[in-house]
């Protein structure tokens, strides 16, 4: 069950990355740079083949101006929720 739930937050993080970093025009290798890190190693993050640590998903999430935990969130329930 655990290994279930630690894909699933794993292939929804991966979803996330990618779609803020494509809305925001951003390649691999510029994300990469602003990361202070190697374009090889954000395509195995992308690819499912590695995952980074707390310090390099903060980082990510700041090179994408969002907060850490949106590379987590499920927006295919945010339809869902109503702010009041």
């Amino acid at each position: 069950m655990l290994i279930i739930i630690l894909m699933t937050f794993q292939k929804l993080f991966i979803a996330n990355l990618k779609g803020f970093r494509k809305g925001r025009c951003i390649s691999q290798g510029k994300l990469a740079e602003i990361c202070g890190t190697g374009q090889n190693y954000i395509a195995d993050i992308e690819e499912g083949k590695k995952f980074p640590s707390l310090d390099m998903i903060e980082k990510i999430a700041a090179a994408l101006e969002i907060e850490p935990y949106r590379l987590f969130q499920d927006n295919t329930e945010l339809g869902n929720l109503s702010i009041k």
